[in-house]
């Protein structure tokens, strides 16, 4: 007797494999028959004419705090996702050091104030997250801008011999306590703080783990993008760790040099290095259809010399005259557009305080306000208890360098999100919005189904076995006997991203079924109260 048996779908093996008929038999979490399965089970259910395929594996979330305020993790969950890997972009809630736990809080992403930090390091959070219960797979990498802040704070300044020396000590110790790997945010605050070398010190110290690898958010995705994936191949091949590009699309106004890069990377490759990367499907607006949209921080707009002092000096920055002229000549690369004076590409998509200019851009917000781009930008940071709060999303990418990279056959489909929820503590909360609730229908609507840029069964690699096998695991991201039976049935012809960035909170359609190490979370489209997921350890035995 199994568990459970779906029967009569398509199988797609995750691994690139043409699509066949069959059935999928389920004991004790595993995957244990597939073809024909003529054998007796507790659960059975219906797949005609629908898609089996393996759990996606989120490569690039930020769901590292939402998955403490909210283990049931939905906004992820209803899309099929049954790992997600968290401490990307170097910001992890660990490593935390008690006297600068302060400084920590206002660079993590989706941080809720009311959920208070009781841990110490990843082996803390991780015990935290596996005694709550959570609905999918966590598997976890440690955030280098998060090891900085423990050490030296938000300061603009190089890290001294024996900082140094502490940094490396705590990524030792989250790689030996289950780290996948380390992450760097060089476009965020203090990554941006941090050279190439220190960088690849700290990478030499993951190196002495097994299968360990390096996600970066690149240091300059606008005019330096060339420039900054070359510092990423550079690390690479000093330090010796496999790299993995975050969300490889050159920014306005590099935003034809798309190809340009997966050249660069193609040529390390060629040399031996271990080097791939990933992307978020693209979305686009009704208007500027030549270009796609994402989302950062509003707080990016600021020069990097703003942030010195902490959150305090900037506020009094922004509420000095003077301080504010100068604040509008930015260096930041998320601030291009800006500085060119194209606000009708920079919405503001989230703010807890200023509701009724969400989803404007800020060309309308000038124009309807009577005041200038600039200071409505300042109005609203200064309206929220926490820089890292509003959200902006930006027309900065070109739809030809995005679907380029998406094609690209070493590249992984990810959402650069959170879990979130439409209701409790995360209901206001909105960070990548579109991804977040939405980009595996999103990548199976429109790249799949109406744009055939992909094949079916490419689309579900890039989200299964790619992501795993950067993970370095084998038994997930899978169909096979002996996998662990993390499995999606969805409708490949009505699968559909409904989540849109004026009505982010919406769950996708045509998804019927998420198993999570075999129990279902996800059952008839709604999803229930399991919480079936584990805390992956890196190098486990």
């Amino acid at each position: 007797m199994l568990d459970l048996v779906i029967r009569n779908g398509k199988l797609v093996d995750g691994l690139g494999g043409k699509a066949r008929r069959g059935d999928l038999g389920v004991r004790d979490g595993k995957v244990v028959e597939m073809g024909k399965v003529r054998s007796s089970a507790e659960v059975i259910v219906d797949a005609t004419d629908r898609i089996i395929c393996p759990g996606f594996i989120d490569l690039h979330s930020h769901t590292d705090y939402t998955v403490v305020v909210n283990p049931r993790a939905e906004s992820m969950v209803r899309q099929g996702v049954t790992t997600a890997v968290i401490g990307n972009c170097g910001h992890t809630p660990y490593p935390v050091a008690e006297s600068r736990k302060k400084e920590l809080e206002e660079v993590i992403f989706g941080f809720v104030p009311s959920v208070p930090i009781t841990w110490k390091d990843l082996k803390g959070y991780l015990d935290r997250v596996r005694k709550q219960g959570v609905a999918m797979n966590i598997a976890a990498l440690v955030g280098l801008s998060s090891v900085r802040t423990a050490v030296i704070g938000l300061q603009k300044r190089e890290a001294g011999e024996r900082e140094l020396r502490a940094m490396r000590k705590l990524v030792g110790q989250a790689m030996a306590q289950g780290a996948f790997g380390v992450s760097t945010g060089l476009e965020y605050l203090p990554g941006m703080y941090a050279s190439t070398d220190e960088i690849i010190e700290l990478c030499r110290e993951a190196r002495r783990y097994e299968g360990a690898f390096h996600a970066t958010h690149l240091r300059n995705r606008a005019e330096g993008f060339l420039d900054s994936t070359r510092e990423a191949i550079e690390i690479c091949e000093k330090s010796g760790v496999p790299t993995q590009i975050s969300h490889h699309v050159p920014r306005f106004p590099s935003e034809d040099k798309g190809k340009a890069g997966l050249a660069l990377i193609d040529r390390a490759r060629k040399r031996g290095l271990d080097i791939t990367c990933d992307t978020f499907p693209l979305a686009q607006q009704k208007f500027l259809r030549q270009y796609a949209w994402g989302s950062t921080t509003l707080s990016g707009l600021l020069p990097t010399w703003a942030f010195e002092g902490g959150a305090n000096r900037l506020r009094k920055r922004l509420r000095d005259p003077k301080e504010r002229s100068k604040l509008r000549n930015s260096d930041r690369t998320q601030a291009r557009l800006a500085m060119a004076g194209q606000w009708d590409r920079v919405m503001l998509e989230y703010a807890e305080n200023s509701p009724a200019w969400v989803g404007k851009t800020f060309a309308q917000i000038s124009k309807e306000e009577g005041i200038d781009p600039w200071d409505a930008v300042f109005d609203v940071l200064l309206r929220e208890k926490r820089f890292y709060i509003p959200m902006m999303a930006s027309a900065a990418y070109s739809m030809e360098s995005g679907t380029s990279v998406l094609s690209y056959p070493n590249s992984s489909v990810i959402s650069d999100g959170l879990a979130l929820a439409p209701y409790g503590a995360l209901s206001d909360l909105n960070f990548q919005a579109i991804q977040s609730y939405g980009y595996i229908p999103l990548l199976f609507q429109k790249y799949v189904r109406e744009e055939a840029l992909l094949t079916l069964e490419e689309a579900v690699r890039k989200c299964t076995s790619l992501p795993a096998k950067r993970l370095g695991i084998s038994d997930r991201g899978v169909l096979r006997e002996g996998a662990w039976a993390d499995v999606v049935v969805f409708d490949q012809n009505k699968i559909t991203c409904t989540a849109t960035f004026k009505e982010p909170r919406q769950f996708p359609k045509g998804i019927d079924y998420v198993f999570v190490n075999g129990e279902a979370v996800v059952n008839r489209g709604r999803q229930g109260d399991a919480l079936p997921g584990k805390t992956l350890i890196a190098r486990a035995a």
